[in-house]
């Protein structure tokens, strides 16, 4: 293979790499806001469930204390029942984004105490049908709030619980694409190296020893070099062989 040949395919391989780890930067950038996206957009229905299940859960505090101080008006039991009808409704939504074995374990744990504390609802609601209002009263400060704390605390660990999980989740997409960045970095950095060192030992070699080796040749041939005619000759190589090249053709 000829000298030019290659030296052409050694520069060719430098500019195709550099191309090629432009492009990988660039797929790697795209691949990184895919995985962004996915993410989102995978924990994005579990999130939202779970501040729809605590805005249901908070939308029915106070409702049956309400039916009582109107008076047994309808209108409280009627607005309760459309507010559980929504929380069953999120509840389901919860369970079916749940994620790991603690978010499961936690929407069975609201269920349970949610069936708990609208058992004790119900309660209240026939006491004070019946006429034991004073009986009603206190078990609603007292069984009710109860069932009510554990509900909502119980729904904003399930949140904390998706926060986390969406965390985790960014976290191992990021070391994901920096691990990919710095084998391809590795890569690139190591392919451009040794092509560029190849392609300076094939000059080296090729061109610049052969060049000093027919400058000195031409000088010592030159009719015209004396001892005192290499300090006034061309330092470069290249300028130096025309120098003598011209001297030799001149003769």
């Amino acid at each position: 293979m000829k000298l030019f040949t290659k030296i052409a395919v050694l520069v060719i391989g430098v500019l195709t790499l550099a191309v090629a780890s432009s492009v990988a930067s660039l797929l790697s950038s795209k691949r990184l806001g895919a995985l962004v996206v996915g993410v989102a957009t995978e924990n994005l229905s579990s999130i939202r469930a779970a501040e729809e299940l605590e805005i249901a859960l908070l939308e029915q505090r106070g409702l049956v204390s309400s039916y009582i101080l109107d008076g047994g008006n309808p209108f409280w039991l009627e607005e309760l029942k459309n507010k559980q009808q929504n929380f069953a409704h999120w509840l389901g939504r919860a369970r079916e984004t749940s994620h790991t074995a603690r978010e499961h374990e936690l929407v069975d744990q609201i269920a349970e105490v949610y069936q708990l504390y609208d058992a004790q609802r119900s309660a209240v609601i026939t006491l004070y049908d019946q006429g034991q209002v004073a009986e009603a009263k206190t078990k609603i400060l007292r069984d009710v709030q109860a069932l009510y704390n554990q509900a909502y605390e119980l729904c904003e660990e399930f949140l904390r619980e998706n926060e986390q999980y969406i965390e985790v989740r960014m976290a191992d997409a990021q070391a994901q694409v920096q691990k990919n960045t710095l084998v391809q970095l590795i890569v690139g950095v190591g392919l451009t190296l040794v092509l560029c060192l190849a392609l300076l030992w094939f000059f080296f070699q090729g061109i610049f020893l052969p060049l000093k080796q027919m400058a000195r040749d031409a000088h010592a041939f030159s009719p015209a070099h004396s001892p005192t005619d290499h300090a006034g000759s061309p330092q470069d190589e290249l300028r130096a062989v025309g120098f003598y090249l011209k001297t030799l053709m001149s003769d």
